[in-house]
This record gives C-alpha cells, structure tokens and sequence, in this order.
C-alpha cells in the first residue's frame, strides 16, 4: 500500500528532506571544524553524520524496485550509493 502526496511517497519525501538535511548539516560542520581543546565534542555531530549515512544506505538497501522508482532511483545507483563507506558523501 503506498500513501502518497500529490504524486510523491511518503518514503519519498522522507528521503529526500532528510538526504537535504545532512547535507546541509555536513556543510555547516567543514566551515565550523577546527581544532580546538574540545575536539571530542567537535567529533560527536560527525559521528552521527556517520551513523546516519550507514542507516540510510542500510535502509536504501533494503528498498524494493517499486520504492526505488518512486523516489527516481535507479539499481545502478542505489547499489554504487550502498557500496560508499560511511565516511563518504
């Protein structure tokens, strides 16, 4: 059953605000990054930069061929994004 918003999926939307949201986040993070005396506090918004990434490519892996034309994902694509290790972009 696909729940859908003017055309689009929820699994779609989602996707897409979130893949926005880091995106924005990880540019936030390279202009503020510098070495400092609380470089372990600088590190944890990277850590869960990274652990969202694994989950997301985890999640991608998971989706079905319908789930993939609906978010305008080729096979190709979704498996070369799921071979990414989760530091990479």
């Amino acid at each position: 059953m696909r729940i859908s918003n003017n055309g689009r999926s929820i699994i779609s939307l989602f996707i897409r605000a979130s893949s926005a949201f880091y995106r924005g986040m990880e540019k936030a993070l390279v202009r503020k990054t510098h070495f400092k005396a609380d470089a372990p506090r600088q590190f944890l918004p990277w850590l869960s930069l990274w652990v969202a990434r694994s989950r997301q490519r985890q999640q991608l892996s998971e989706l079905e061929a319908w789930q993939l034309a609906d978010i305008a994902i080729s096979d190709p694509e979704r498996k070369s994004e799921c071979l990414k290790w989760w530091w990479q972009s």
